[in-house]
């Protein structure tokens, strides 16, 4: 698994940006922003490095299994789990949660699709979200 965590983190931003963009998780998000591009590389090499034991032998297979791992329940939970930390409350839940933060900003996650969306912002996957990983 070394070897696949030294293959993840030697990906260049236009290899990043070459998967990326043909991933329903990413749709919403723009693909070519160096900035989007170092968040999902940044998770990926996390979720590499947090799954050492997924029996992935290249970048490619792991890639698949960060893909699946995205709009699955553990993904959800985790995501429900780090608004818990950050403080938020769960006002609803079903199909699409709905969240309030302390300072009444409200959140809403959508567990099919892996995405988060807080007030006045651009809906995004839970994978990439600061401290997610």
């Amino acid at each position: 698994m070394q070897n696949v965590s030294l293959q993840v983190s030697a990906l260049a931003a236009g290899t990043i940006t070459s998967i990326a963009k043909e991933q329903p998780v990413f749709s919403l998000m723009d693909c070519s922003a160096y900035e989007t591009i170092e968040r999902i590389h940044f998770s990926f090499i996390q979720f590499v490095h947090d799954n050492a034991d997924s029996g992935a032998s290249t970048w490619q297979e792991s890639w698949e299994k960060f893909m699946e791992f995205a709009c699955s329940d553990k993904a959800s939970s985790r995501m429900r789990e780090l608004l818990k930390e950050t403080g938020h409350s769960c006002l609803a839940s079903g199909a699409i949660d709905t969240w309030v933060s302390k300072d009444n900003k409200k959140v809403m996650i959508d567990a099919e699709t892996g995405a988060i969306a807080r007030q006045d912002q651009q809906a995004e996957p839970f994978i990439i979200q600061e401290g997610f990983f």
